[in-house]
C-alpha cells in the first residue's frame, strides 16, 4: 500500500505537464497518452468479461448483480458516453477527435490497432500496453480491477485536473480536448472511482492474498504510468 502512495503522489506532481503549455507539446502528449486510453478499454472490457456473462449461451454471473451493474454501468459511459455535442461516442474516439483537432499525428495509433504488434512501438509506450493487454487477457479478476482502479479511476481525476489547470492558463484551444478530460473528471471522481474501488472491495474481500496481488497490479500500473510519462517527456 505505500507503494501506491507513492507512486500515486509522484504521477500527480509529474512535471510534464508544465509542459503542456504549446500545441506542439500538446501533440507529443497525445501521441503517447492516447495508447493509454486505448488500453483502459481493454481493462474495463476485460472486467466486464470476468464479472457479467459476455458469452453466448448467457449464464448467471458468479458475482452478485450489484457488482455486474457496477461494471456495466461503467462500461456504457466509457464506452457510449455523449459527447460535446450530444452525440453517442466512445472515449476513445473521442480523444481521437481531440487529437485531430490539435493536429496530433494518429497513425501509430491505428497502425497497432490494425496489427496488435507492440513489438514496433517507442520502449515507454510498450511496457505500458503490453503489461495492460497481458493484465487484461490473463490475470486474475483482483489484479485487473486493481490496475483499473488504482491505475486509473482513483488517480485520473486530480491528474486530468492538473492538465486542465495548465491548459487553461495557458490559453490553450483545444475544447474536446478540455471536454475528454472535464468529462473523465466528473466521471471518475464522482461516479467511476467510487464504483471501482467497491467492486474492488468486493472481489478482494477479506481474502489478504488477493489484496496482495491487487496491491502489486495497482503499484505496478503507476509505476509503468511514470515511464510513460517520462518517454514523452523526454521528447518535448
Amino acid at each position: 500500500m505505500k507503494d501506491l502512495d507513492i507512486h500515486h503522489k509522484e504521477l500527480i506532481a509529474h512535471p510534464i505537464y508544465s509542459k503542456l503549455d504549446s500545441i506542439h507539446n500538446i501533440r507529443i502528449f497525445m501521441e503517447t497518452h492516447v495508447f493509454a486510453v486505448f488500453d483502459f478499454m481493454s481493462l474495463l472490457k476485460s472486467l466486464q468479461n470476468k464479472i457479467s456473462c459476455t458469452s453466448i449461451p448467457w449464464k448467471p454471473s458468479r458475482y452478485s448483480p450489484e457488482l455486474v451493474r457496477l461494471i456495466n454501468e461503467i462500461v456504457i459511459a466509457e464506452e457510449s458516453d455523449i459527447g460535446p455535442n450530444g452525440e453517442a461516442i466512445s472515449h476513445f474516439e473521442l480523444y481521437l477527435a481531440a487529437m485531430d483537432e490539435v493536429g496530433a499525428n494518429t497513425t501509430l495509433i491505428h497502425d497497432f490497432i490494425e496489427t496488435l504488434n507492440i513489438e514496433g512501438l517507442p520502449s515507454h509506450i510498450k511496457n505500458f500496453v503490453g503489461y495492460h493487454l497481458d493484465l487484461s487477457q490473463s490475470a486474475k479478476t483482483s489484479e485487473v480491477i486493481a490496475s483499473f482502479f488504482y491505475g486509473r479511476e482513483k488517480l485520473l481525476p486530480e491528474l486530468f485536473q492538473s492538465i486542465v489547470n495548465v491548459l487553461e492558463k495557458n490559453n490553450i484551444n483545444a475544447p474536446t480536448l478540455k471536454y475528454y478530460f472535464e468529462r473523465h473528471i466528473e466521471l471518475d471522481g464522482d461516479s467511476h472511482g467510487p464504483l471501482a474501488q467497491k467492486c474492488l472491495e468486493s472481489i478482494c474481500g477479506e481474502d489478504k492474498n488477493e489484496w496482495s496481488l491487487a496491491f502489486k497490479a495497482g503499484s505496478k500500473s503507476l509505476s509503468l504510468r511514470s515511464e510513460l510519462w517520462n518517454g514523452a517527456l523526454k521528447q518535448m
